[in-house]
Parts: structure tokens; sequence; C-alpha cells
């Protein structure tokens, strides 16, 4: 049974729609004192500058070509994969992807290849689980420590088989485990059995254990404000009719770009803390038209 309930129009109330923006976000700048007293601010984005107007009612300046993230006070930081979730590829130097087979890993092979999602735990160290959530990357608690896929759940003691501090950099990613014989990282041999028996001698790489990572996720966000001008590139192709029904991003890019800056005269001149107006332009100092000469 489906009850109804039935109210008048006079119950009805309007709903007010609001959006939340910063409005005081800082530029850059510096500021400059004499011993005299006089002093004044020098601020990156004025550095420069094209062109300005100044009227009665307005100050207008336009800029030169800046990036958005170098006219603000920087606040943003940004959180790197190790702290976050994500899932990878990993591939050896020779661009041969790590496989799985009958939950061994190897490099090569005419196993699948094995797609790892990270799961941080504390600061860079990560236990790494398959694509189905089901089974994690655990080293042998023996020599010679084959890494394996694994759905045992160890002990407080024997947890570390299951841990690992991650490094990322420039594309590069590492991952070193605590065994009975100390720390060494995840590699493989000529055998291309994927095992913890990586490790530094003085300046010696015994068993390479840096890999070429392939992110199927983001690698990292900024946190906080984040000023950027994106340019970006859309497929667009016509002859063969693929992704004509999608706005797939072929390319994206941060840009430097002029910027028009407004503000009122008056508040310059009875105020020490200024309100601004931003607008990326759309001329021939801006960077429109980067992608026009390209053939696809």
């Amino acid at each position: 049974m489906i009850n109804l309930i039935s109210e008048s129009l006079s119950a009805l109330q309007p709903v007010k729609f609001s959006y939340n923006f910063n409005k005081e976000e800082k530029l850059d700048n510096s500021l400059y004192l004499f011993s005299n007293g006089f002093g004044y601010y020098t601020h990156t984005v004025f550095q420069e500058f094209r062109d300005a107007v100044l009227s009665k009612k307005n100050y207008l300046i336009l800029t030169k070509n800046i990036s958005l993230r170098d006219m603000f006070n920087p606040d943003s930081y940004q959180i790197s994969i190790g702290k976050l979730a994500g899932s990878f590829y990993l591939k050896a130097a020779d661009n041969r992807y790590f496989t799985k087979l009958r939950n061994e890993i190897f490099v090569g092979g005419i196993g699948e290849k094995l797609l790892l999602t990270i799961i941080p735990i504390s600061d860079n160290y990560v236990e790494l689980v398959s694509e189905d959530f089901k089974k994690k990357i655990t080293v042998d608690e023996d020599y010679p420590y084959t890494v394996r896929l694994s759905q045992d759940i160890l002990n407080e003691d024997k947890i570390h088989r299951q841990r690992f501090e991650m490094e990322y950099q420039n594309n590069l990613i590492s991952f070193k485990v605590k065994i009975k014989e100390g720390y060494r990282f995840l590699s493989y041999g000529k055998d291309n059995v994927v095992r913890a028996t990586g490790l530094m001698l003085n300046d010696t790489v015994c068993n390479n254990y840096f890999h070429k990572v392939e992110m199927i996720t983001d690698d990292g966000l900024y946190y906080g404000f984040d000023a950027r001008s994106t340019e970006i590139k859309y497929f667009n192709q016509i002859p063969t009719f693929v992704n004509q029904n999608t706005v797939t991003i072929k390319e994206e890019k941060d840009i430097d770009t002029h910027l028009l800056i407004s503000c009122s005269t008056k508040a310059i001149s009875k105020s020490t803390n200024v309100s601004i107006n931003v607008s990326l332009t759309k001329s021939n100092f801006s960077a429109a038209g980067t992608y026009l000469n390209t053939e696809d």
C-alpha cells in the first residue's frame, strides 16, 4: 500500500542556492621600507606589465605572460601517491609488465598483467592489494623471499611481510620490506621471478629495484588553493569517428597567459588592502591557438 501525503501550496518553502568561494587569496608580494618611513609593495603579477589605464572610477592593468600559480602566495601542497590510495601497473626498465600467474608474480611471461592498488598505512608505508581487493602482496618468511598474492591474514609479529615503505619520484617507484636479514626491495633476477632481494651495497645496486610505474589513477593531488590556467586538448578525429561522443582529454598542460586586473580607484585611495578582479584574456597576448597547427 502506498500512502500519499498531500500538502497545500502554501506549505511549500522557497529554496535558495548559494555558491561558496574564497574571496581572500593574497598576491605574491614583497614589502620594501626606507629609513624615512616611506614604504611600498612590489607584486610579482605587476612586474613588467604590458599596459595600464587609470580613470576616476577604475584602474586596469594588462599583465605580462604569467602563470596564475606564480601570481598568488602558495598555500597549497601536493599529497603524493603513498599517502593516498591509487592504482597502477609496474614495469621493468625494458617496459615489460609485472604479471601474475597462480598467485606468483613475474616480470613479463605469459601471466596476466598485474594491477595493484596502494592502501596507505602511515606516512609512506603501504599495503599493495590486487584489483579485486581480496589478495595482498606478501613476501615469503624464508629465503629466497618470493613475492606472492596471498589471502593470508598475518599476525602482528609477521605483518611486516605485507607492509612496504614506498618511494615514488620521476615516474620511478620502489618498495622496501623488512625480512629476517634486514630490509630489502622488491626486485627480480634472471628467472624474472619477483622477490625481496634488491639492495644497495655502497654504490652498487644488487638486483635493480627501481621500477617504472604506469598510473591508472592520479599520482597525487593538490590540497588547498591551487590557481592554474590549464589548456586542454580534446580528441578530434573526424575521419575515423573515434571519440566523437566523448570529451576525452588528449593532453592537458599548465600555460602562462596575460591577465586583465581591475580594481576601484576609490579603494586605492582609502585602503591599504585592496580587492581586485582577475580575468584571463583572449588576445594576441594570450596562448589561444597553441594547438591549431598540429595535425591531429
